[in-house]
């Protein structure tokens, strides 16, 4: 039995809610967040503009709202969280154990009540005194907070009045609530003895003690925010909602001074307000400030209402700057922009009010005020981001670079390399994407997947540059739509590259350019980075003098002292600093870093041998296999090289290194060529340190698979190309990279001067031979595997060895290079390129993002591994005037598409799109659009018509079906359940040699749409499309299309044709060439500008079979013969395939 293990590799991202208060300690501004079924708290470090985590933890449940409750008796706030599950609950902060604290949870389920349709709405008395619950359709839970230490107080006296004891249901620290934590822990010092719940009460400083439940009149109420009221006054709530005639008024409800009952205040009864209103601002003097899509007002029901117009967007969140003073507040809307409403007070009203547009952000769901002008935005629709507020407006630079970093900034690259070209979008899309002037300078972006609308899994099996495994979702929305790239593994990012052929070795110096005596202490001024790059035929020198920035000016340099007629077997900077080594086939040169002479030289001449086959560099230690077998360890002594020792070896040197695990040379690890072993030799007299090392699979080794039944029998694994000796978490490793790709690690122990061997484990990296290079990344030693599938070697949690992939396929050569100005650079070397880059940091999950032009967003993408493409369907939003994010023309490009769609054989099952047309623009336009993997360029897209929408997409291979004799085709157009028609896969037609048809159709985008005209409540209507890429005349080529009645909801490749879920019927359909005499189906035609879409005249889908299913086909899974079709109301319905053969006519 097969058992599959799946965990979350992503945490929640979008933000449903924030808040900010004196949380953690008191006189400080904490930022609470929720995300998912997490809540995390930060705070803003000191001197930086950056958030701190101080913790995160995982709720059971979805949280559905977060508020924020200060009251007067307590130095720190309380959270009041709610979950989808009408569960609540009251959390403080336990400042001794450094976590959340529970002080009460309940529930407030109703178990014959309606669920509003919209949120949850939950709003907070401003004195902390009580909070209101609207999620049925008529009532309103009130949660009381009451404390014994409170005066006595109307609210108070009102709460014994009500005669209320404490409902089942309502928990405590000392009643072992279950909710929100998985496992309870009582606070330290708390109830956790037995006791009863009075005496649990008065330990306590705060207690929701019982639910009340009150009804009110109005059934769809868009928002609730509680009344400004003092100390002596009972609360009070303000209800935005929409009555039976569409008007939307607000009302004013009291608690009454009786058993708690809610009192329509009168004077609020008839106020009337836009038909657009959807937010509540509680202002002092009793009155509201109401947020509509075009305007804000002012309401009272002592004075006239005041109003002023502001930009047309839906409001979504609002965060007070003063919240004494109640004269600045944030405003959000739905079109990304962020405006500051500033009210002037006069006697405690407001007199007057003003709105200035600040500049754009991602579409915030929620706004928390920081202080010292900063402010968090979080969003469900992008990145969350923590930006600063200036009382002038930025320089045209700053704000560029503000809007690449708030667009473009999670894969580190400028705005240019991520914004897809036209015809995906033009300039004119980016119109809303920055203000002419902007008061928002970004300080923190912290990356956001959602909304995840569909994604891609792209495996690393292509064999092309820059692949990677993972998947790609579509991500973003509105202004800040994105395709964004989720790998397992680390990150390159290129800095600058050359194209070099033949490269057989690769390192990095930075030496001193001053006099010897100089160059103990290396100004950044004085130092030169040097690439030393070994050829087949010689030695190339490349270099650049650190200036302290990240501007590199590269250069090849003829440095006297080297041999660069020669290729360089190993080089590396002498253990003084002043002097460099450089191994050749014929010497082992020393060479003065300051004045570039020549200090010594030693050659195998010297001792009577003939050449140096293989050479490790570590400080001042240096070691040779010289004529194969013979191995030498010199030193590098006051400006002069020693021979220390040599040692005949049974079988020729594959590989060699030396390396100092306490601070000297200690042993010298040598790979041999016939014996598949590793010697490990002690300094400095090359004595063996332990037996030979076997390189055959050791006992619990870890292939990445199987290996085949051959080579599992054999043992004698591949030949060592490479071998280095590190230190990781503490423990000594031998490390070992063989020809075929297989990574060996020895964990050693020092006994007494011997080494034993701990553990014997091996890994399948890949299928190349591998190289190790040793460098540090963020202050610890980590292994670069070099190879075909090059990976990181890094010690984990309890010194464990832990491998990351890279995100960079065959890679030969890596060098870790040591610069002021690039800090974790690193120089990687392929086949035929040579590139500096810098490494993420190693961690087990990376985000790249991909952006899009804004209002463009992505709703189905699929990969196509064989040309390394992309296909995304995109649905793009417009304005009354048919532009926003589509180019100017495409109104009149439908219209002149649907001339052309009138005279296909199809057109009257897709309808006629002119009519539609006269009557009113979409709000909305698709495309389909053909990306690169690597540059994310667009290759080529189409327009789709009129009101269509992308509802599926998949890669599938089609087998060209031989056509049946018109008597078997019985299957119709639209679907219908006639008997099954038999397709055989025969590569020619009538057996007429002059009409064979190509096998199969390889990789090919299929696109299912819907189609919804005005005036229909559903799709009637669909098409599915199929199409390639023809890289040699850069268009994409639609080679068959179909008619549906209905939308096409999924698709999925089946046995070289196609299966289809198209409203309630589940279709099988099949490529085949179309009948003698049926005419073509399209010419070539232009839809975009500098994008050619054609039409393939000779081939077409055509359905085979189909089957009834029951409401609507939503989703379609096969496992061999067996196809499971999810339905949106009846489950699962199982079909089975059954191919049926048609009588020959003899």
């Amino acid at each position: 039995m097969q058992y599959q293990y799946v965990v979350s590799a992503h945490k929640p991202s979008s933000v449903l809610a924030s808040v900010s208060g004196a949380f953690t300690m008191p006189q400080t501004t904490d930022l609470i967040v929720a995300k998912g079924n997490r809540l995390e708290v930060h705070t803003l470090a000191a001197g930086t503009d950056k958030l701190q985590l101080v913790g995160s933890w995982a709720l059971n449940g979805r949280i559905a709202s977060l508020d924020f409750m200060h009251p007067a008796d307590r130095l720190t706030g309380l959270v009041l969280v709610t979950s989808d599950k009408f569960q609540f609950a009251v959390l403080s902060w336990d400042a001794t154990e450094q976590r959340l604290a529970t002080e009460s949870t309940g529930e407030f389920g109703e178990a014959t009540g309606r669920p509003t349709t919209e949120a949850k709405l939950v709003a907070v008395d401003p004195l902390g005194r009580v909070a209101a619950v609207y999620a049925y359709q008529g009532i309103v839970h009130l949660l009381p907070m009451v404390s014994a230490q409170e005066p006595q107080s109307p609210w108070r006296t009102l709460l014994r009045a009500t005669g209320s004891k404490r409902q089942r249901g309502i928990g405590s620290t000392g009643d072992g609530a279950a909710w929100p934590y998985a496992a309870y822990e009582p606070v330290a010092g708390g109830s956790a003895r037995a006791k009863g719940k009075a005496a649990a009460y008065a330990e306590r400083s705060s207690d929701i003690y019982a639910i009340l439940t009150r009804y009110i009149h109005e059934l769809k109420v868009l928002d609730l925010q509680f009344m400004h009221a003092g100390a002596d006054e009972l609360p009070a709530f303000a209800v935005l909602y929409e009555d039976a005639n569409m008007q939307r008024q607000v009302r004013v409800y009291r608690l009454g001074e009786s058993r708690g009952e809610l009192q329509p205040v009168a004077a609020w009864a008839s106020l009337s307000l836009e038909a657009t209103a959807a937010r509540l601002v509680p202002l002092p003097g009793n009155s509201v400030l109401v947020a509509g899509d075009e305007a804000l007002a002012v309401v009272s029901a002592e004075r006239p209402a005041l109003a002023m117009s502001k930009r047309a967007a839906a409001p979504t969140a609002w965060a007070w700057i003063d919240a004494d003073a109640h004269t600045r507040l944030l405003l959000a809307d739905d079109a990304g922009g962020l405006s500051l409403v500033v009210l002037q007070h006069t006697e405690g009203a407001v007199q007057d009010l003003f709105v200035e547009h600040l500049g754009s952000t991602a579409v915030a769901t929620s706004l928390a005020y920081l202080g010292g002008g900063c402010v968090y935005v979080g969003s469900h629709c992008g990145d969350q981001m923590l930006a600063r507020l200036h009382t002038q407006p930025l320089a045209p630079d700053a704000r560029a670079a503000m809007n690449r970093r708030a667009l473009h900034a999670l894969d580190g690259s400028d705005g240019s390399d991520g914004v897809l070209a036209c015809p995906l979008g033009d300039a004119d899309s980016h119109a809303r994407q920055a203000p002419p002037s902007s008061f928002v300078e970004l300080l923190e972006l912290h990356e956001n997947l959602a909304p995840l609308v569909d994604l891609s899994v792209v495996g690393s099996g292509d064999g092309r540059r820059g692949s990677y495994g993972g998947v790609v979702s579509c991500s973003g929305m509105r202004t800040t739509p994105s395709l964004r790239a989720v790998r397992n593994g680390i990150g390159l990012e290129q800095l600058a590259g050359v194209d070099v052929a033949g490269l057989l070795g690769l390192w990095s110096l930075t030496v001193a350019q001053g006099a010897p005596s100089d160059s103990a202490a290396m100004d950044v001024d004085s130092r030169l980075v040097l690439l030393v790059l070994s050829l087949i035929d010689r030695t190339l020198l490349l270099g650049w003098a650190e200036s302290g920035t990240a501007q590199l000016d590269v250069g090849e340099l003829a440095l006297a002292g080297w041999r660069l007629d020669e290729p360089t077997l190993a080089a590396g900077l002498a253990g003084d600093g002043r002097h460099v080594v450089q191994v050749t086939s014929r010497a082992v040169v020393l060479i003065d870093s300051g004045a570039w002479a020549v200090r010594a030289a030693w050659t195998p001449a010297d001792v009577g041998l003939a050449a140096i086959s293989a050479a490790a560099v570590a400080g001042s230690q240096v070691a040779v296999a010289v004529d194969g077998c013979t191995v030498a360890y010199l030193e590098v002594r006051e400006g002069t090289l020693a021979c220390v020792a040599r040692r005949e070896l049974p079988s020729a040197v594959a590989c060699i290194d030396v390396h100092a695990w306490q601070g000297a040379a200690s042993h010298v690890a040598v790979g041999l060529w016939a014996a598949n072993d590793v010697c490990l030799l002690a300094l400095p007299d090359l004595a063996p340190a332990c037996s030979a090392l076997s390189l055959c699979m050791p006992q619990g080794a870890l292939p990445a698979e199987p290996a085949p039944a051959a080579a599992a029998e054999s043992a004698a694994p591949s030949l060592p190309r490479s071998v280095l000796m590190c230190t990781l978490g503490g423990t000594p490793y031998l490390l070992v990279g063989l020809g075929d790709g297989r990574l060996h690690h020895f964990a050693l122990a020092d006994e007494g001067g011997s080494m034993r061997v701990r553990e014997h484990r091996a890994i399948a990296l890949g299928s190349g031979p591998l190289g190790l290079t040793p460098f540090a990344n963020g202050g610890e030693l980590n292994v670069f595997a070099a190879g075909d599938h090059s990976a990181v070697l890094f010690a984990g949690a309890g010194g464990k060895l832990m491998y990351a992939n890279v995100d960079e396929l065959g890679i030969t050569r890596m060098a870790p290079v040591a610069a002021a100005g690039l800090p974790a650079a690193m120089c990687l070397a392929s086949e035929r390129r040579l590139w500096l880059a810098q490494a993420d940091p190693v961690q087990r999950l990376h985000v790249r993002s991909h952006a899009l032009p804004p209002w463009a967003a992505p709703h189905r993408i699929a990969h196509s591994p064989a040309g390394a493409v992309y296909g995304v369907a995109t649905i793009h939003s417009l304005d009354a005037g048919g532009s926003l994010t589509s180019t100017a023309s495409d109104v009149a490009v439908w219209k002149r598409l649907a001339l052309m769609d009138a005279a296909e054989p199809q057109a009257n099952l897709l309808g006629d799109p002119r009519a539609a047309l006269a009557v009113c623009s979409p709000a909305e336009v698709a495309r389909f659009s053909l990306l690169d993997c690597q540059t994310m360029d667009v290759l080529a897209s189409v327009l789709l018509r009129p009101f269509e929408m992308p509802e599926s997409l998949c890669v599938a291979s089609l087998a060209c079906l031989e056509r049946p004799p018109p008597e078997a085709a019985t299957a119709s157009a639209g679907g219908a359940p006639e008997p099954a028609a038999a397709a055989s896969r025969s590569s020619h037609n009538g057996g007429d040699p002059a009409s064979a048809a190509p096998a199969a159709l390889e990789n090919a985008f299929v696109l299912g749409t819907s189609i919804v005209l005005p005036g229909e409540d559903d799709a009637r209507r669909g098409r599915i499309i199929a199409c390639t890429y023809d890289a040699v005349q850069q268009q994409m080529r639609i080679v068959g299309s179909f008619a549906t009645v209905g939308a096409v909801y999924a698709l999925v490749p089946f046995r070289g044709m196609l299966l289809a879920a198209v409203n309630a019927r589940l279709l099988l359909l099949g490529w085949q060439r179309r009948a003698v005499g049926a005419g073509p189906a399209g010419a070539v035609r232009r839809v975009c500008d500098g994008v050619v879409c054609a039409e393939d005249p000779e081939f077409e889908l055509v359905v085979l079979c189909s089957q009834q299913t029951q409401i609507a086909a939503l989703s379609v899974s096969v496992s061999g013969d067996y196809v499971a079709v999810g339905d949106i109301m009846s489950s699962v319905s199982l079909f089975r395939y059954e191919e049926l053969v048609v009588p020959s006519a003899s």
